[in-house]
């Protein structure tokens, strides 16, 4: 297969062109913070092992305060990609993540 050579001809480029570059230099910034040795913030508060005497409502209660639903919605969702596309997919076993609580639901 051929290389494709890059040549900068010095030419403005187009916005596409100019979003496309953007998208392929995106670093993570909790990479960049890694890389350069400094603490990441933290993302998650612990592990948990679903039990089947869990719910996400309790789990909700247990470590925001809260059981309604934008906080047990947030445990779900966080932890989506292992658990499937509908709260009830949820195995006993699995061990998900709960998230740090953002901002914007603090009390």
């Amino acid at each position: 297969m051929a290389q494709k050579e890059n040549i900068d001809s010095g030419a403005p480029q187009s916005a596409a062109a100019s979003s496309q570059n953007t998208a392929n230099s995106y670093q993570d910034p909790m990479a960049a913070m890694a890389a350069q040795g400094l603490p990441a913030a933290k993302t998650i508060i612990e592990k948990h092992t679903w039990t089947s005497e869990d719910t996400y409502a309790s789990l909700a209660q247990k470590y925001y305060g809260s059981f309604q639903e934008p906080y047990w919605r947030l445990i779900f969702e966080h932890n989506k990609a292992i658990i499937g596309d509908h709260p009830n997919a949820i195995r006993v076993g699995l061990e998900i993540e709960i998230p740090v609580l953002p901002d914007a639901l603090k009390k």
